[in-house]
């Protein structure tokens, strides 16, 4: 539990910055951040795995983007699992604030969406859209740089941002 809490903190003061501390790429529209690791893990090889966890447990060490939401005040992280023939499938978690204990409570987690890669053979690359407010939206490339399934991480940029 103490390290979730550490990782938080890791990710927010990164949020500050149009780089965060750990080189992560920050998005921030009317007090609503996004942040992305520009080099993600990806901690599950199968989508039942992944999925068994994020209903479970907070992953907040383990999430390749993260959305702080001002209102009302959120916190919703995204994991990553690539499967054997290439599919990305993206798990979301939501934690909300509790008042009462100043802090964030993991509330659920489930599948976000699914992506097919661009080209037939790896390595892959997929086109990802995640809000970052209600009316922004941003779209990241996400790459395999090396390495043969299973994956251990994929490379994030921003391909477009509805923001600006």
């Amino acid at each position: 539990m103490c390290f979730a809490v550490l990782s938080l903190v890791v990710w927010r003061v990164g949020a500050a910055d149009p780089v965060g501390v750990d080189g992560s790429l920050v998005l921030t529209y009317k007090g609503d951040r996004l942040s992305v690791r520009r080099a993600a893990s990806v901690p599950y090889s199968d989508l039942s795995t992944m999925l068994a966890a994020i209903r479970s447990e907070s992953l907040t060490d383990r999430y390749a983007i993260l959305q702080f939401r001002e209102s009302p005040q959120s916190l919703i992280g995204y994991v990553l699992v690539v499967d054997r023939e290439g599919t990305l499938s993206v798990g979301k978690q939501i934690h909300e604030w509790d008042l009462s204990d100043r802090r964030y409570r993991f509330l659920k987690g489930d599948l976000y969406r699914s992506y097919q890669p661009l080209e037939g053979n790896s390595p892959w690359t997929w086109l990802v859209e995640i809000p970052v407010n209600r009316e922004n939206w941003v779209s990241l490339k996400i790459r395999v740089e090396e390495g043969q399934w299973p994956l251990k991480s994929v490379a994030i940029s921003i391909v477009t941002d509805s923001g600006n």
